[in-house]
């Protein structure tokens, strides 16, 4: 990943995940980290797109939160590792970032890495509500 090829926001974003990651002792990051920083993002394009979408920030917020609170934590470990999952976002997000640019004539928005954290994110969601609902039948 080049982190200078992301914009601003989306660089904070990846930092804010990192430190999610890192209050909550998990040492791995994944693109639910990703996806929550996302949301929480203050002055970001995000929150806003997704309300125009009609998506409910509250109940995404504590669907992400609640996913996070069902990993792993290890003790007295400060490192955190990336997933595949979560360089697989960004790659794919470098990738598109690339493509916008050659097409567009323009940098890449930053919005990618968003979308595909957030679609990620809300994947893992889906994945859990599916055996929970499995097992309770």
């Amino acid at each position: 990943m080049q982190p200078d090829r992301f914009t601003i926001k989306a660089q904070e974003a990846v930092q804010a995940a990192q430190q999610l990651a890192q209050e909550r002792s998990h040492q791995q990051l994944d693109a639910e980290h990703l996806a929550t920083a996302l949301i929480r993002q203050e002055d970001s394009l995000i929150p806003q797109l997704l309300q125009r979408l009609g998506v409910p920030l509250q109940p995404l917020t504590t669907d992400l939160e609640e996913e996070l609170g069902r990993r792993a934590k290890v003790q007295g470990s400060a490192q955190v590792y990336p997933t595949s999952e979560f360089q697989a976002v960004l790659a794919g997000a470098e990738a598109e970032a690339d493509v916008v640019g050659r097409v567009e004539g323009c940098p890449g928005s930053g919005l990618v890495p968003m979308s595909a954290a957030l679609t990620s994110g809300m994947r893992s969601i889906a994945r859990y509500r599916s055996r929970t609902k499995s097992v309770a039948v």
